[in-house]
């Protein structure tokens, strides 16, 4: 597949593959001389200057051994120099590149990104969707040679391929394409590769002999997969585990292009190849939903009427306006689906046939894009592809159907097929991805975290939501970024979580708009932050009373929980106290007095005098003094 991480050449060497001029045995130094100077002119007529100047210290070399040689065989003794001939010889002779091909299938998605990470050797040549693909390739090779191999990259299943309209099977290669592979096989090399990039194309006993059936028509040397191909994250990877010969070719991509390409080279199909006189033949690797129905003025079904299968093929007489036949299809997983089908077309005068698609079980159709029969449009024999994705549904159906009347022909239909590409769901990958995840911010923010997802479907566009949780009334999502936030910025010391212990639940998802949905529940802890002290500012019946002696600032803030005023345990006070008498010893000042009502509750904070000399930080709630069990305190004492 386009793995990730990690590529397996098919060929043992990591470097392109250079095709070999034969090094020279010691029996042609008779010639050698005149073979360089017809080389030496063949290349100096085309070569760069450096080449000639390379070519050149290469025949002084090849030229010096032959001259070495052959004083050294006049007088009957050895010193190798046979073996600095072909050394010479071999340098000379530089190394040719070989020719390689690759035919890409445009249904595969995202290939532009596939041909910009091919090697820049290699010839690309993009198939019509609309046509068979095999017959593209052999008319694009035809009367070529010499071609040392050749890479197929399109989407296949076991046994089969798919290249355009074409399907590349056992079947099809020895009948239907027996003259397209003469033709490709004229064109290739004796020691061509040929490499198929389709998933599982070698599964199986069906795939084994497809490959080996390959093998033999091309005479080539043929690799292929008996698994997912594509990028690891969707199951695949690029080991081509399947192989008819001994392949030297490298993979096509490069290490950068089998790790960014989110894709996979796997495709499902409904097929009716009409082998039987029946409504209900499936040919693809998954079954249709329905057998045909046939709407027909005439009746008859499959085997009579105006609409029946005639000749291994579906046939669709205009006699009467809304014959049709349609075939039901469940694409509630596709991410793309494409109609294919091959015709022949007779229709005259007003005649008319649309192929339609509904996506609602038949209760509606659309006709589709390029999907219009008559004298003027589609007219011969030909074949059709038509884009079936934005109607994909479990209750997709296709439908041929009389339209228009009057000249009395009819239009046949053959190898109706359905593919389609399995939608991957998205992953939510931020938090370190998983089911589940724990997040922790500090109090008094909004922010909360990023959700973040990758889809291995190319072109989809997630969307994030709050899909549950105990808390989820707390939380909002931007539903493009994934930017997940409190509704109201969090407060520790006021926890409003369904726990009431500040760890807020909420469950997210992303969804691709296709049916892939991805969820995580996380656990967002609200930490405890060092807040400033604030000033208390008094207001009707709080019971604050403060700057008693006038020209006095009293602060105070909280923290931790307990069971004082408002629950807590522990507070902070800093006050700045004056009097104009000398302290007396036993007098009391208070710096701080509260209240929640009236006397209730009632928390006064002052200092004592115990002598001339110190004093003592004293706490009163509801009229009882409080031993503290600890404070940090001192005084001052100016004046008197």
């Amino acid at each position: 597949m386009f793995g990730f991480g990690r590529k397996r050449k098919v060929s043992a060497s990591n470097d392109q593959k250079d095709c070999q001029v034969p090094a020279p045995s010691a029996g042609i130094k008779g010639s050698l001389m005149s073979l360089e100077q017809r080389l030496m002119f063949d290349a100096a007529a085309a070569a760069t200057a450096s080449e000639v100047a390379t070519e050149q210290v290469a025949q002084e070399q090849a030229e010096a051994a032959v001259s070495g040689e052959t004083s050294h065989d006049s007088t009957g003794g050895e010193t190798g120099g046979g073996e600095d001939v072909v050394q010479a010889f071999t340098n000379y002779m530089p190394a040719e590149k070989c020719v390689e091909v690759a035919f890409v299938d445009p249904t595969v998605p995202n290939y532009q990104e596939l041909l910009a990470g091919m090697d820049t050797n290699i010839e690309v040549i993009l198939l019509d969707g609309g046509q068979d693909g095999v017959e593209q390739m052999a008319a694009a090779l035809s009367g070529r040679s010499g071609i040392d191999a050749i890479h197929l990259i399109s989407h296949g299943s076991s046994g089969e391929l798919q290249l355009g309209t074409g399907t590349l099977n056992a079947a099809s290669m020895s009948s239907e394409y027996a003259d397209e592979f003469a033709t490709i096989r004229g064109a290739l090399s004796e020691q061509a590769d040929l490499l198929v990039y389709g998933c599982s194309f070698g599964e199986g006993a069906e795939g084994a002999d497809a490959v080996n059936l390959l093998a033999e028509l091309t005479g080539a040397d043929v690799a292929a997969s008996s698994d997912g191909t594509g990028h690891i994250d969707l199951g695949g990877d690029w080991e081509f585990e399947v192989q008819a010969g001994s392949i030297e070719t490298d993979l096509a991509l490069t290490d950068t292009a089998q790790m960014n390409w989110a894709g996979i080279l796997g495709t499902e199909t409904v097929k009716d190849t009409f082998s039987t006189e029946s409504y209900s033949n499936n040919n693809g690797t998954q079954s249709w939903s329905s057998s045909w129905t046939e709407t027909d003025a005439s009746g008859g079904g499959a085997s009579g009427g105006d609409v029946r299968v005639n000749s291994g093929q579906l046939r669709i007489d205009t006699d009467s306006l809304g014959n049709a036949a349609s075939r039901a299809v469940n694409l509630s997983d596709a991410a793309s689906a494409t109609l294919t089908f091959t015709y022949s077309n007779t229709l005259s005068g007003a005649d008319r046939i649309e192929a339609r698609v509904s996506n609602d079980g038949g209760a509606t159709y659309t006709t589709l894009t390029g999907g219009v029969f008559s004298n003027a449009l589609n007219a011969g024999s030909g074949s059709a592809s038509l884009d079936l994705s934005g109607y994909a549904s479990a209750n997709t159906r296709i439908q041929f159907i009389v339209t228009g009347t009057g000249g009395g022909d009819r239009l046949y239909v053959d190898n109706v097929q359905v593919s389609y590409q399995t939608n991957s769901a998205p992953t939510i990958t931020s938090n370190s991805g998983g089911a589940t995840a724990s997040v922790s911010v500090a109090e008094n923010s909004s922010t909360v975290t990023a959700v973040a997802a990758t889809d291995a479907d190319a072109g989809q566009t997630l969307s994030y939501s709050i899909a549950g949780g105990a808390d989820a009334a707390q939380f909002t999502i931007n539903s493009s970024t994934g930017q997940l936030s409190f509704v109201s910025a969090s407060n520790y010391e006021a926890p409003t979580d369904s726990g009431g212990n500040n760890v807020y639940d909420v469950t997210v998802q992303v969804s691709d708009g296709q049916g892939g949905t991805d969820t995580q529940a996380i656990a967002v802890t609200v930490a405890d932050a060092n807040e400033a002290p604030t000033d208390l500012v008094q207001s009707a019946g709080t019971g604050i009373d403060l700057n008693t002696d006038g020209g006095n600032n009293s602060y105070l803030y909280t923290t931790n929980g307990g069971a004082i005023l408002g629950g807590r345990t522990a507070f902070s006070i800093e006050a700045q106290f004056s009097s104009s008498t000398a302290p007396v010893s036993g007098e009391h000042k208070v710096l701080l007095s509260y209240a929640t009502t009236g006397a209730n509750n009632e928390v006064r904070v002052g200092i004592a005098q115990t002598s001339s000399s110190t004093c003592q930080l004293t706490l009163t709630i509801n009229g009882s003094r409080v031993n503290l069990s600890g404070y940090d305190a001192s005084c001052l004492f100016d004046g008197g």
